[in-house]
């Protein structure tokens, strides 16, 4: 596996509401990592602890809709 170096820019994690995507989010930001968290609802990535994070973009997503992916 290739290591990812921090400084390479953002880690898109879609699904960042979900099971895996909730858990791995702050678990990257840990890490120090720069993470772009993707959901179909920016509320509900707003009311989660690590939302504030500087290092954290939250970002509206629905991978069915084309046109929130660009």
């Amino acid at each position: 596996m290739t290591h990812i170096d921090p400084q390479d820019g953002p880690i898109l994690v879609l699904g960042a509401t979900g099971y895996v995507g909730g858990r791995l989010v702050p678990r990257l930001l840990d890490l120090g990592y720069r993470v772009r968290a993707g959901a179909r609802s920016v509320a509900k990535l707003s009311c989660r602890p690590y939302s504030s994070h500087p290092r954290l973009e939250l970002a509206a997503v629905d991978v069915l809709d084309e046109s929130s992916l660009l």
